[in-house]
């Protein structure tokens, strides 16, 4: 092989690599707004407002649920699996669901 067929290769190769990382960044960038969630955990708090209430559920950690009816009544120290949407750091809660605890 001579050299100009080996410098061919290795800046063709180096290209494919440079697209190729660019490609896989563009798709760490773009966020992830509207995730479906399940989460399982004790409630800690409600606090009731005009039209919605927040639960703060203890999981591994304790996160914020936003919640627009529920349908049955709430109580602290209920075991709920939740299911709805993660926009950023908030959860919408869709569906609830009282457990038995584990």
């Amino acid at each position: 092989m001579n050299e100009i067929n080996l410098i061919k290769i290795s800046l063709s190769l180096s290209l494919i690599g440079i697209l190729t990382l660019f490609f896989i960044s563009e798709q760490e960038q773009q966020p992830n707004l509207d995730r479906d969630i399940t989460i399982k955990g004790y409630v800690k708090s409600i606090q009731q407002y005009e039209k919605n209430s927040v639960i703060k559920l203890i999981t591994p950690e304790t996160r914020d649920i936003i919640v627009f009816e529920t349908g049955f009544e709430i109580k602290e120290g209920d075991f709920l699996e939740i299911r709805g949407t993660k926009q950023e750091e908030t959860i919408f809660a869709t569906d609830i669901f009282m457990l038995t605890s584990p």
